[in-house]
């Protein structure tokens, strides 16, 4: 029903705001198709609203685990190197450890490619009160034809204030270097989400 929808699109909403931030680098194309797709199913699970005015809650997030945003650069396919998901709710940290690698070995980078960014997000969504909060870590602009890049951790500091799911997200952003300035190659580039803690 329409009122169930518009729960639906305001979860829709206040995910795609959490990762804002790092969107408008990044093609975009059907992922809110795809998102309201996922989550139309899981406004089942709120045993909790009235029929018919169920909603979204942050507590079943945790069937957007896996979820690309570009469809067509998925991290899976074009990220293959090994990381790891450090979660320590004790120090209210969270973050993407990447082991070291060789990019111009053991990348799948994007013809015309020059340069590149990893990337993480770390964001408390309460989909219930449409409430969020995030913050992002980038590392080092490197070339991609560098010739290791030593371990490292994108290390977030856990949002407080507010009671919802936490969604960890991992990307990467292709550059391209013309006349001296970086162009983001947005249609090269990933984000993943690869952790949910409901």
């Amino acid at each position: 029903n329409n009122v169930e929808f518009r729960n639906v699109a305001a979860a829709v909403k206040i995910i795609r705001l959490s990762m804002s931030s790092l969107l408008w680098k990044i093609k975009t194309g059907l992922m809110t198709g795809r998102l309201t797709t996922t989550l139309v199913p899981v406004i089942e699970l709120d045993t909790k609203g009235d029929w018919c005015k169920r909603k979204i809650l942050s507590e079943n997030l945790g069937v957007l685990e896996g979820f690309e945003v570009n469809d067509d650069a998925r991290m899976e396919d074009i990220f293959r190197l090994p990381y790891e998901i450090r979660i320590d709710k004790g120090a209210e940290t969270a973050g993407i450890f990447v082991k070291p690698f060789i990019p111009k070995e053991q990348m799948k980078r994007p013809r015309g490619s020059t340069h590149f960014v990893l990337v993480s997000c770390c964001a408390i969504v309460n989909t219930e009160k449409n409430l969020y909060k995030t913050n992002v870590e980038l590392s080092g602009n490197w070339s991609v034809k560098c010739d290791e890049i030593i371990g490292f951790e994108l290390k977030h500091t856990i949002p407080t204030g507010i009671d919802g799911a936490m969604l960890l997200y991992f990307g990467i952003q292709y550059f391209k270097e013309k006349d001296g300035k970086m162009e983001y190659m947005r249609e090269k580039n990933g984000l993943r989400l690869c952790c949910v803690e409901c």
